[in-house]
């Protein structure tokens, strides 16, 4: 079967936020805003994750079964491409409804000029940013899962060093998390030095683990071009640069006019002047080049081998007393074969592991645990 692209990913989610948004900029004065934002989140992804299923889907032959090749980089790629509309909206929606921040944030006291986080700071944009995040961040678990799948199998087959199999690990687990840590830039209002630090903080530390997890699947392809290491080379300093650059800023910003100078929550409040220590101009080059760096990862990112997945149903007993069924002892039965073991996709097979190691877990959070650790 042939895999589904990235643009399968993306374009429901795309057409599902454009449809909340033409209710959320209607809503915009409606007291519930939370509510909302929250409903329209949750409408938005149901959207995407069936027009996943609808774009990867083979008839295996078997009734109720089905089965795909799957690329887990085309949810990286996806993710990218979800954040780069999602921040791009944002800046128009904000330009739109809200110009005047653009004039008076502080943000660009401190850095001179109006960073893209400026654009989902307040609403409307929020009400686009939400359900955008949401998706983006869905599809990015979804390829650490999948690629942690795909190195396991083979680091097994021998295919990848030890230390691969770890730096991807660890490269996955770190941006995974940056992805749990990335929507509080949308909980936390930059309205004083305090705040100003921690929303940046939650959007800075997201820009240097995705390029982890991009550069650790350079690192387990087996060939790649000089253009697309050209592009790691870019991306990685501009992914490293532009948060250094915006410390520096911040900390410059706050040791001339103290913490406490400036809270806007508070009335008769004195604003320090806009005064960056690095000219605007020039931080606002890296800026904007890793945005564009952001889009243009799915089109340098080399190949690597895909994932053959067919899945079945399997009965509840069944499904209780072992982890895994290993394909070859029992033909056309299982829960699902993660690329291992399904000869009609021609994949190869995964070494079976010991059955049972999370299937007998019981209790509370084993289904959690059994995630993380198995």
């Amino acid at each position: 079967r042939r895999p589904h692209t990235h643009v399968a990913l993306v374009a429901p989610a795309f057409l599902a936020t454009i449809a909340v948004l033409s209710g959320a900029v209607g809503h915009a004065r409606v007291d519930r805003r939370p509510m909302f934002a929250a409903l329209s989140s949750k409408i938005a992804l149901l959207v995407v994750v069936k027009g996943v299923h609808r774009s990867t889907g083979g008839n295996s032959g078997v009734a109720g079964a089905y089965e795909e090749l799957i690329d887990p980089v085309t949810y990286l790629k996806a993710s990218g491409e979800i954040l780069f509309l999602a921040l791009g909206g944002c800046l128009i929606i904000t330009a739109i409804w809200n110009r005047g921040i653009y004039s008076d944030n502080m943000l660009r006291d401190r850095i001179g000029y109006n960073d893209v986080c400026v654009g989902f700071d307040t609403t409307p944009a929020k009400y686009y940013a939400t359900p955008m995040f949401t998706i983006g961040i869905y599809l990015g678990i979804r390829f650490v899962w999948l690629n942690n799948e795909r190195v396991k199998m083979r680091r097994a087959a021998g295919e990848v060093s030890r230390c691969t199999y770890r730096l991807s690990g660890v490269a996955n687990f770190l941006y995974i998390l940056s992805l749990c840590l990335f929507p509080l830039t949308l909980v936390i209002p930059p309205v004083s030095p305090y705040t100003v630090w921690s929303h940046s903080g939650c959007f800075l530390q997201m820009i240097p683990t995705r390029f982890a997890a991009v550069a650790a699947v350079f690192r387990e392809a087996d060939t790649v071009r000089k253009r697309e290491w050209a592009f790691l080379a870019v991306y990685g300093f501009l992914s490293f640069a532009f948060p250094l650059l915006l410390i520096i800023d911040y900390a410059s910003y706050d040791a001339r006019y103290g913490m406490t100078a400036y809270d806007s929550s508070q009335p008769n409040a004195t604003k320090p002047p806009e005064s960056p220590l690095i000219p605007g101009a020039v931080t606002a080059v890296f800026d904007y080049s890793w945005f564009v760096c952001l889009g243009a990862t799915s089109m340098m990112m080399p190949a690597n081998p895909l994932l053959c997945t067919k899945w079945t149903l399997a009965d509840v007993e069944r499904g209780q007393n072992s982890e895994r069924v290993d394909p070859a002892e029992e033909p056309g039965e299982g829960d699902q074969s993660g690329g291992a073991g399904s000869e009609d996709c021609g994949c190869k097979k995964e070494p079976s592991e010991p059955s049972g190691r999370i299937g007998k877990r019981s209790g509370l959070f084993s289904s959690l645990v059994g995630f993380l650790f198995g």
